[in-house]
């Protein structure tokens, strides 16, 4: 991508070129001189910016990531920022990880004028930095509200929003949700044990999440399961989850209305 028009295709992808300057509330003609003039004016690259969530040094440099990510370097600092945040307005937060590498993607609906225009757009941050208690802490008000969700990513697509390869239309559907199925986080879920807490503290919180998970599932589909079925499932799950590493935010609604599947036919 040596050239501005070949970076400014990146970010454009699949999008039909009436659509985007629509979505960019661009005439034809300020659209068509993004691709055949000289480097666009100030006001057309922060409108790039804040609709795209586009890097302007890579974007005018090819220096750097597609998108923007703000790394923090330390957990006070991440923790701080995004407590900041969330007490001056009311943020989605998409928390794609709570480990030793946490990554959260927030999301607010906003305005911004460009050339006398008013433009609608999502505005989308990706914030990358150490997990830490106090993190957790800065969440759960937003959690407690509904506010946070854990979105199914891959391992390999975290890696790329978290490397600046996915911008605001590559991670949202019709600019208001994520492209991904989610499940709303449970505050308890919400926990970043320190290095030397003890690992039943974990296992307890784990076991938390299972059950309020398993009851989500069962109240959505009208089942009724025994006692013995339900801690039938849980022990499963928990042994599961101990077997392949995971924490509480790899825990879906998924995973345990797999589990229930199985059970039942097994019983059978």
């Amino acid at each position: 991508m040596r050239t501005f028009e070949h970076r400014l295709r990146f970010i454009q992808q699949d999008r039909a070129q009436s659509n985007w300057a629509e979505s960019l509330g661009m005439s034809e003609r300020e659209f068509t001189a993004l691709f055949t003039g000289p480097f666009p004016d100030t006001a057309s690259l922060q409108l790039l910016r804040r609709v795209e969530n586009a890097n302007l040094n890579w974007l005018l440099t090819h220096d750097g990531e597609p998108f923007f990510v703000n790394h923090h370097l330390s957990g006070e600092a991440f923790s701080g920022t995004i407590q900041a945040k969330l007490e001056y307005k009311p943020w989605q937060v998409y928390l794609c990880s709570l480990a030793e590498h946490t990554m959260l993607i927030l999301t607010h609906p906003a305005q911004v004028e460009y050339k006398g225009k008013t433009v609608d757009y999502q505005q989308l941050e990706i914030h990358v930095g150490p997990g830490s208690l106090a993190l957790a802490e800065a969440l759960r008000p937003s959690a407690e509200k509904g506010q946070v969700l854990v979105p199914h990513f891959s391992a390999t697509e975290k890696k790329s929003i978290a490397n600046g390869q996915l911008g605001t239309y590559g991670l949202m559907r019709n600019g208001v949700t994520l492209k991904t199925e989610c499940h709303v986080a449970l505050p308890d879920s919400l926990h970043f044990p320190d290095k030397h807490e003890a690992k039943d503290q974990a296992d307890t919180i784990l076991l938390k999440v299972l059950m309020a998970l398993l009851e989500q599932c069962l109240a959505e589909s009208g089942e009724a399961l025994s006692a013995e079925n339900k801690a039938k499932i849980i022990s499963t799950l928990y042994g599961f989850s101990g077997q392949m590493k995971m924490t509480v935010t790899d825990l879906t609604p998924a995973l345990i209305r797999t589990a229930i599947q199985i059970m039942h036919e097994q019983n059978q």
